[in-house]
C-alpha cells in the first residue's frame, strides 16, 4: 500500500518503507513520515516488505523488530545481501531498547536506531538524516583522483581511473553478496581486499573503508558484522556511478 504525500527536502519525494505488524503503528508512522514530507510504503513484515522492495524504488525503510514471520533483523540483513536494496538506509523504530539487540542491529546493517514512542519531528529529523547519509558527497573527485595518481589536476585521468573502478566494483557486488549469503569467507575476503586495494590506490576511502573492514571482520570470523558492512559498499558503488553519470564533460 502506498500513501501520498509532499516534496521532500532537496526538492525531491523520498519513498520511505514502513514496516510493522500493527496495523495502528504503521498508521502512526505514516502519518509522523508525510508530515516531514515522504511518501509512504507499508507492510506488515519482513517478507511482505521484501515483496514492496522488489517492485518500488524505495530510498529509506523504518522498521520494527519484534514482528512473527520474518523478524526486523532477519530483514535487514536480507536487505543488504541484495545489491540492488543493499543501499537503502534503516531506521529501527521498536520498543526493544535491549542494548544487545540495539547492537546486532547495528552489525546487521542498520544505520539508526530509535525507541518507541517518539515525536513526529524526531522521527522526521532521523529520516531527514538517514536521506543525507545515502545522498551525501563523497572523495570520488576526478582532479582530486588524478593528483592522488600523480597525474596533476588532470579530471579526464581521475574520472577515467574512477569509472574503471566502479565497473569493478560494481561486477565484484553480486559473488561477494553470494559468498556471504553462503558462508564461503574465504572467498568472500578475498573479493573485499580486491575492493579495498583498488580503492585505497585511488584514495577513495569512502570505499576502501567498508570493503576493508569487511575483510577484517572475515578473518575474525565475524561473518554477521561483514554481512552488515556489505551494504555500504553498495552503497558507496551506487553513488559512484551516479556520480560519474553526473560529471559534467568528463569524457569530452
Amino acid at each position: 500500500m502506498i500513501a501520498g504525500g509532499s516534496v521532500a527536502a532537496q526538492g525531491r519525494p523520498m519513498l520511505v518503507l514502513v514496516v510493522d505488524d500493527s496495523q495502528l503503528l504503521r498508521r502512526l508512522v505514516t502519518a509522523a513520515v508525510e508530515k516531514g514530507g515522504h511518501r509512504v510504503a507499508t507492510a506488515a513484515d519482513g517478507q511482505e516488505a521484501l515483496n514492496v522492495l522488489r517492485n518500488l524504488p524505495v530510498d529509506a525503510i523504518v522498521t520494527d523488530i519484534l514482528m512473527p514471520g520474518m523478524d526486523g533483523l532477519t530483514f535487514a540483513r536480507m536487505v543488504r545481501l541484495d545489491p540492488r536494496t543493499a543501499h537503502v538506509p534503516i531506521l529501527v523504530y521498536s520498543t526493544a531498547a535491549d542494548r544487545q539487540l540495539v547492537e546486532e542491529a547495528i552489525e546487521a546493517g542498520v544505520q539508526d536506531y530509535l525507541v518507541k514512542p517518539a515525536n513526529a519531528q524526531v522521527l522526521a529529523q532521523r529520516l531527514d538524516r538517514l536521506e543525507k547519509q545515502a545522498l551525501a558527497a563523497s572523495d570520488f573527485h576526478p582532479v582530486a583522483v588524478a593528483t592522488h595518481l600523480g597525474h596533476g589536476p588532470d579530471p579526464k585521468a581521475g574520472f577515467r581511473a574512477l569509472a574503471d573502478l566502479a565497473a569493478e566494483a560494481q561486477e565484484a557486488l553480486v559473488p561477494l553478496a553470494e559468498a556471504l549469503g553462503s558462508g564461503r569467507t574465504a572467498e568472500a575476503r578475498v573479493i573485499a581486499t580486491r575492493i579495498h586495494g583498488a580503492a585505497a590506490v585511488l584514495g577513495v576511502d569512502s570505499l576502501a573503508k567498508p570493503a576493508g573492514e569487511v575483510s577484517r571482520y572475515l578473518a575474525q570470523g565475524r561473518l554477521t558484522a561483514a554481512i552488515g558492512r556489505y551494504g555500504e559498499i553498495a552503497s558507496v558503488v551506487s553513488r559512484l556511478q551516479r556520480f560519474l553519470q553526473s560529471w559534467p564533460d568528463a569524457e569530452g
